[in-house]
């Protein structure tokens, strides 16, 4: 009964979720019901995913700098691994991937 019970409130809280960040999206990004899927799909894994890659970027980042130090591309490692993952988390709008 309690695994029943785990099961509805993650699935009552994703519904919530979902529910609550479509009108949200629609109106601020001009989005129609009609991409609904799409930013439900987007809140529910790509988001979560693409922090999970800025973080690991942040170790890959320290790892690659002996390496493209000497080359003079800090900079360029720093967005690949850093500031890419974390502008596509943050700054691009809902369901636009």
């Amino acid at each position: 009964m309690s695994r029943m019970r785990s099961l509805f409130m993650i699935f009552v809280t994703l519904a919530i979720v979902v529910a609550s960040s479509a009108p949200v999206a629609a109106e601020s990004a001009d989005l129609g019901w009609r991409d609904a899927p799409a930013v439900a799909f987007d809140v529910l894994l790509l988001r979560p995913l693409s922090a999970v890659a800025t973080i690991a970027g942040v170790p890959l980042f320290v790892a690659s700098l002996p390496f493209v130090a000497p080359a003079g591309a800090i900079m360029t490692s720093l967005d690949v691994f850093i500031l890419t993952p974390a502008d596509y988390t943050i700054e691009r709008p809902l369901g636009d991937f």
